[in-house]
């Protein structure tokens, strides 16, 4: 089965580079389903018709198997490390995988992806994301981390985690990307 699920990653690889150099559709990529979304395959387009347009860039899938022992954020770690041997790196990740420094109310050290970076000595800007809910058209906005509306959304995030109160949101993230209803 990691045989298979490592032949199945190659192949997307494959299907991803066809898809960025406009030698296939977007649509013949797999996604995951938890991230296959209209706006994820628009990005997968954009970015095609960046480096379509001549810019350098390269398009990385990953995802590790289950079958990796360690956490998952340990083995993107190791993945991200090579890929930043070549120059700069963005990462799109989910929310948590982007948090640059939690403490674990139980004291263990678990980190995820951003923090693992910044302890290789990589230096990480960190980015989340919130949606407004219920709007059918939106627009996003930056905001800082200490930003009220910012700071509320890396709140709503750690809720979900069994982690000590966070005192300077900065130190867990860098800004927070509001995707805001815009009026149609």
């Amino acid at each position: 089965e990691v045989e298979q699920h490592q032949r199945r990653r190659r192949h997307q690889q494959a299907a991803l580079d066809a898809s960025v150099q406009g030698n296939k559709p977007i649509s013949e990529i797999v996604i995951h389903p938890i991230i296959d979304h209209p706006a994820y395959r628009d990005m997968l387009a954009r970015l095609r018709d960046l480096r379509q347009s001549g810019k350098c860039l390269n398009v990385r899938a990953m995802d590790a198997l289950k079958e990796d022992p360690g956490s998952k954020d340990a083995w993107m770690a190791k993945e991200v490390h090579k890929l930043v041997a070549s120059g700069p790196v963005l990462v799109l990740v989910g929310n948590f995988h982007a948090l640059k420094r939690v403490r674990w109310e139980n004291g263990k050290d678990d980190p995820y992806l951003a923090e693992r970076l910044m302890r290789q000595g990589i230096p990480v800007v960190s980015v989340l994301q919130e949606w407004d809910p219920d709007c059918q058209v939106r627009k996003g906005r930056l905001l800082g981390a200490r930003h009220p509306r910012a700071a509320a959304a890396l709140q709503s995030t750690l809720d979900i985690l069994a982690v000590h109160p966070v005192e300077r949101p900065e130190e867990v993230v860098d800004h927070v990307l509001m995707w805001e209803c815009a009026d149609s």
